[in-house]
């Protein structure tokens, strides 16, 4: 999933550009935040990822998404909780929340990210914000994620 993490920011922009993502100005000038979909096009023609469930995974999983799939929210905890990442205050219970609860370690680690961003004096992603109030929707509905698209 962060096949495009190590690539330089110019290198990103350029692959988004020739691949004609849709992205906004936030997301095109980030690189922690541009190697998600940028990564998907990489995995596909570097790596002939064809799975569209993969690919969504790689796509979102940095800002996360609206409509998440199960895999979607996988791939995008296991990168907020992988053994190497640096120690933050949420993570210990974002990793105990995603061993039995996908929706609510979701949301636990996007209300950390956000309250996070807001102590930096800046303006979360409108991605991640969308995301946070349609699993609140979500978890208040009782409801589970969407299922894989089968091929």
């Amino acid at each position: 999933h962060d096949c495009a993490k190590c690539l330089p920011l110019a290198q990103q922009q350029r692959i988004a550009r020739e691949s004609r993502l849709l992205l906004d100005r936030e997301t095109l000038q980030s690189e922690n935040l541009l190697h998600g979909p940028v990564g998907a096009v990489v995995a596909e023609r570097e790596f002939g990822v064809r799975d569209p469930n993969v690919l969504s995974a790689i796509r979102c999983h940095t800002t996360g998404k609206v409509g998440m799939l199960p895999l979607d929210m996988i791939v995008y905890l296991a990168d907020k909780i992988e053994p190497s990442r640096r120690s933050y205050p949420a993570l210990e219970k974002v990793r105990e929340l995603a061993q039995s609860d996908l929706v609510a370690a979701m949301r636990y680690s996007l209300e950390s990210t956000l309250a996070y961003v807001r102590t930096q004096k800046t303006t979360p992603h409108p991605t991640t914000q969308r995301v946070a109030d349609w699993l609140e929707r979500l978890a208040s509905n009782r409801q589970e994620p969407a299922q894989p698209i089968k091929e």
